[in-house]
Order: structure tokens, then sequence, then C-alpha cells
């Protein structure tokens, strides 16, 4: 049970194995979104823009999402290049932490994640590290303070930050030349959102969105840009919408999507996912996983 008094969905619920001969030991074998022995090392590089609390519902004076109200022509841009989806952070209707929210986008599953959040942990190992569950070398480029711990937490380097986004796409080039993914992870739009200012939040969107005027720099191999969860500014706080995914890849199934925004992304060609879907994804787009066989006997 979480906070909200409702059962979280473990990942094995998901699947539906209609042959009862099966045994335990294959049943639970084909829970896991992928094994171990699958992730191929390359030189593919990915990154990700983590838009934290940008997720809203439609309000204001013209009943838009903050996301739909905002001139963001950049990720207008990169959403007609991409295969879109909408995201889960945990499971239909669960109103996620922070926390846990970022971390299932990195694919840990409820049964890694701390039972308690992260202040309430600290000095604990809590989880496998990143560069053992995915042979990747990360860094994550953030000012959030609970993010750089989690982070730490699992062994992901966290760079001196400049002040301006602008300057963040420059950080993550130089980050690519020795890592081979790194994520961005701007808290603007979530500070916005708390204070229950519409128009803040579309402001921040947009500051946002001018800063990837450069991203065609960066020769990522693979590029994903989402929510980690919701926070209207009707609510102020986090909520269980799903949040706007979109992955570009050379390899990427690129459907009609025309704008990031809520509205659009829940017609992409991904249809509906949770936040843990979104590193196996990311892996098969960048080349890093062979195909997987199944025993049937």
């Amino acid at each position: 049970m979480n906070a909200s008094g409702l059962k979280e969905v473990s990942l094995s619920t998901r699947f539906h194995t209609p042959n009862r001969s099966r045994d335990a030991a294959t049943v639970k074998a084909m829970t896991q979104i992928f094994a171990r022995n699958q992730i191929l090392e390359n030189e593919s590089k990915i990154v990700v823009i983590v838009l934290s609390g940008v997720g809203g519902v439609q309000s204001g004076p013209n009943l838009l999402t903050e996301l739909q109200q905002a001139h963001k022509p950049n990720l207008n841009a990169i959403a007609r290049k991409s295969c879109c989806s909408m995201l889960h952070p945990i499971a239909p209707g669960i109103i996620p932490d922070p926390s846990v929210a970022f971390l299932a986008l990195l694919g840990y599953k409820d049964s890694d994640l701390p039972i308690t959040p992260p202040a309430a942990a600290r000095g604990k190992a809590l989880l496998e590290s990143f560069g053992d569950r995915y042979r990747l070398r990360g860094s994550v480029i953030t000012t959030d303070k609970e993010v750089k711990f989690l982070a730490r937490e699992l062994e992901i380097p966290c760079p001196e930050v400049p002040s301006d986004f602008k300057d963040w796409l420059a950080l993550a080039k130089e980050q690519l030349e020795t890592v081979d993914f790194c994520l961005l992870h701007f808290d603007a739009i979530a500070h916005a959102a708390r204070r229950g200012d519409y128009y803040e939040k579309v402001k921040a969107i947009e500051t946002i969105d001018k800063s990837l005027a450069t991203l065609d720099r960066i020769q990522a191999d693979v590029l994903a840009v989402t929510g980690d969860y919701s926070l209207p500014t009707t609510l102020a706080q986090p909520s269980w919408h799903p949040v706007p995914l979109m992955i570009q890849a050379a390899h990427a199934r690129k459907d009609m999507v025309q704008s990031y925004d809520e509205l659009s992304c829940s017609q992409g060609g991904l249809g509906f996912l949770l936040s843990r879907d979104v590193m196996p994804l990311l892996l098969a787009h960048a080349g890093r996983l062979s195909p997987r066989h199944y025993s049937t006997s």
C-alpha cells in the first residue's frame, strides 16, 4: 500500500500467462523486462531531458494545459521527428513521490525502490548501481538536491552545473565525450507549478524550450524528452496524470504527433506506458539490447 492507501501494481500483474503448465521460475523470468545478458555495449550515445513536473490539466483562460499554452517551437520540432507516448510514473491513478518517479524513469521497479523517501534513508545502500545494471557510463545534470542524492546512490556523477540553462547543452556535449548516457533534469517547471501560478509555469516551459535551440549540436544517437510526474498548477502538488514522452532515433517509428503536449502525445505511436518501460526502449533504439529467447519446456 502507498501513502494514498492504494495498492501499487507489480510488474508481474501486467503479464497474462495462459499456459498454467509453466513453472514458477519461467513465469518469473518472463515478468522481467529484459535479462542482464541481453545488454550490449557499443559507442552509441543516449540523451534524456527530464522536464520535472511538466504534466498538467486543462485550465487557465483558454482551458489549455500549460504545455499547450506555451510557445515551444524547439520541443514541437522534436515531436515531429519522434515516436511519442504518455507515461504513468508508477501505475494509473497512483500519485508518485517525486523521487520514486525519477527512479522509475531509470528503470528501477517497485521492489528496487526505498520504502521511505531518500531524505530519510541517507547513508544507506539503496540501489544497484546504474553502471552495473545497464553497462552504461552515466552523467546527471541537475540542480535538484534530491535528484543529485539519488544519482550518487546509483553511482552516477553529477558535474558542477552552470546557472544559465542555455549552457546546460554545452555541458552535456562535453560530458558525452566520456559517458554514454547523459540526463538533464530541469526542475524550474515544478518549482513554478508548486506556487500554483499558471503563467509562471508556462514561462518556465518557454525558457527551457529556448535553451534547447542548439540541441542539434549534440550528436546523440537516441534523444528522449519526458516529464517525471505531473504537477498541475490547479493542484500545486504532484498528481496521478500521465506525462508526455518523445523518443527520437534513427530507427524510431515516427508517428503523426506535431506538438509536445499531453493531448497530442496521447495519440502517439507508443501508446500509454509506465515510466520503467523507458530504459528498455532507449537501450533498444541505441542498439544495446540483443533479442530475447524464451524456453517453453
